[in-house]
């Protein structure tokens, strides 16, 4: 673990820093006598403060988990008072960190803990020495608290060490999917400030994430020094709405090409319900545009030739009727006409 090793090669130093000297390890020694003696009393009276709190009594759900952490107290204590603080002891504190960690104990009962756990020390060491001896007291009460602020140390950077990894590895699944996204994804402050931008949304801007990321999201898509005023602010329309879908509007790339994207965007709110960042999707329609131009340009010519054919053959059934009827005349006419030349 990362803490652990960043505590091995800090670990003198960090003792040094402590003031922990070699009169406080055999200050140390001469009390393992005192805890052995009174660890029973002191972890009973321990763990009944512990189980008097719902907060900490939730972490031990029957006797059997008692008992578990408390032989783990029993070797505690054969160590505190040991006078050897070397890095055994100190893989052995951050194993008890880890443990706790792993039941999601909150730092701060942790080390509330601490402070109840020092008191009962304190005081049986208190009533081991006799009335009137204050200056030897204070320096086995400076000794023993030394040490507890070492034991602590190692708690808290273990259990910041753990935090920070379980946060790395979310951190790198939510960039797995945020990079791995077909469509391009920007994430954009309410002051228009671009923050973060995946992998497919740089690639349809030909642009590095350096290039994008802190630049206003009109300067960088629209290439324009103002907010959009001319076509629909998908920021002000989610902070009205609190999202958008299938709005388009027209990007440019790095070099000035123009792009047609298809826009989705929806509100990040925080503690409050307040709308702090945007996430906006971004998917490259201009081949289909293109296409659909095409089709309608083509769907227009046809109407065109539609027309003119359709007023072609309007015109020859207009014609062939005209044609018909006057066959008919004349046919009549050549009868009439007949008719005199066979009555002579």
């Amino acid at each position: 673990m990362k803490a652990e090793k960043l505590l091995e090669e800090e670990w003198e130093s960090i003792k040094s820093y402590l003031e922990i000297t070699r009169e406080d390890e055999e200050r140390l020694k001469r009390l393992d006598e005192v805890l052995q003696v009174q660890h029973e009393e002191i972890l009973d009276l321990f763990y009944e403060h512990l189980l008097s709190f719902k907060e900490t009594s939730r972490f031990f759900s029957n006797r059997k988990d008692v008992e578990r952490v408390r032989a783990k107290q029993i070797e505690y204590f054969k160590r505190l008072a040991a006078g050897n603080y070397d890095l055994e002891y100190l893989r052995d504190r951050v194993g008890v960190g880890i443990a706790h960690d792993h039941i999601a104990l909150p730092a701060r009962w942790y080390i509330g803990a601490y402070r109840k756990y020092l008191d009962l020390i304190m005081s049986r060491i208190s009533r081991t020495f006799p009335p009137g001896d204050e200056r030897l007291l204070l320096g086995y009460f400076e000794s023993i608290m030394k040490l507890i602020f070492l034991d602590m140390v190692v708690a808290i950077e273990t259990y910041i060490a753990l935090r920070e990894a379980r946060l790395q590895e979310k951190e790198e699944h939510f960039r797995g999917i945020f990079d791995g996204a077909n469509d391009g994804i920007f994430l954009i402050r309410t002051d228009y400030v671009i923050e973060d931008a995946n992998s497919a949304a740089l690639k349809i801007l030909k642009l590095d994430r350096s290039d994008v990321v802190g630049k206003k999201c009109y300067e960088i898509l629209h290439r324009s020094k103002t907010v959009c005023s001319e076509i629909p602010c998908t920021i002000k329309r989610v902070l009205e709405k609190g999202k958008v879908h299938g709005i388009v509007h027209t990007h440019y790339d790095c070099d000035g090409n123009a792009i047609t994207v298809e826009i989705s965007a929806s509100g990040i709110r925080d503690s409050e319900g307040d709308i702090v960042k945007v996430v906006e999707s971004v998917r490259d329609i201009t081949s289909r545009e293109e296409a659909r131009k095409e089709l309608e340009r083509r769907i227009a010519e046809l109407e065109r030739w539609q027309k003119v054919t359709v007023g072609r053959e309007l015109r020859m059934v207009e014609l062939k009727e005209e044609n018909r009827r006057l066959k008919e005349e004349l046919n009549r006419l050549r009868k009439l006409c007949a008719y005199p030349e066979g009555d002579e």
